[in-house]
């Protein structure tokens, strides 16, 4: 039987960096955006994240783009 993808929905994560630990150690933490068309480009996937994150008080780290899909046999 065939499986069909059917993308459903795509998150921006934005992690930034929010300081160093009593060890040394570098954290960051993660801001999202959800419900994000999936149809969107990688490119305009990173301009918003870069763009929003611009609106954060900590530094932007890394933009990572995640894909929900939904899997149905035909």
């Amino acid at each position: 039987m065939a499986v069909a993808k059917v993308e459903k929905a795509t998150t921006i994560r934005m992690r930034v960096f929010t300081g160093t630990a009593a060890d040394g150690r570098e954290t960051y933490a993660n801001r999202s955006i959800t419900s994000i068309n999936p149809e969107l480009s990688d490119e305009d996937a990173m301009d918003i994240g870069v763009a929003t994150s611009a609106l954060l008080a900590d530094p932007l780290h890394s933009v990572i783009r995640e894909d929900t899909a939904e899997l149905a046999e035909h």
